[in-house]
């Protein structure tokens, strides 16, 4: 069991697409099917980090032009709801882009980004560090 006395606790805060693109590139994950809460206990115990909250965050596909992964998401962000971990979502962008085929002509796709998570990361990251110094700092 880890003091908290002699050792600091640590909050999550877990970018889920980079998430899910990293275990898909180093494993070969081809769902998003990673536990947020149990990766950031095992981080701690291996650091030997008191574990904290868990901020997660991520895009949220569109019901009308993804909903399978809309789906998705909305079941995944609830059952990390339901055992504590604060969940941030944004709506995905989708954007037309063009490309160029070998003979090159130009093809259009659409794509889908992830805007704001980010900056939504990194306001939360300095909002808590700040309450925390006016908490927990010197008297």
């Amino acid at each position: 069991m880890i003091d908290e006395e002699e050792n600091p606790v640590a909050v999550g805060f877990i970018d889920g697409q980079n998430l899910f693109m990293q275990a898909k590139r180093l494993f070969g994950y081809r769902t998003p099917n990673f536990d947020p809460f149990t990766l950031h206990r095992e981080i701690c115990e291996v650091a030997g980090f008191v574990p904290g909250a868990v901020r997660f965050y991520t895009g949220m596909p569109s019901a009308r032009r993804q909903p399978r992964w809309h789906a998705f998401w909305c079941n995944k962000t609830q059952a990390m709801e339901r055992i504590g971990v604060n969940v941030t979502t944004r709506p995905l962008r989708y954007r037309k882009r063009s490309i160029f085929d070998d003979d090159g002509d130009v093809e259009f796709m659409v794509q889908a980004e992830e805007k704001g998570i980010d900056i939504r990361i990194a306001l939360d990251l300095v909002r808590m560090a700040r309450r925390a110094c006016l908490t927990d700092g010197p008297q």
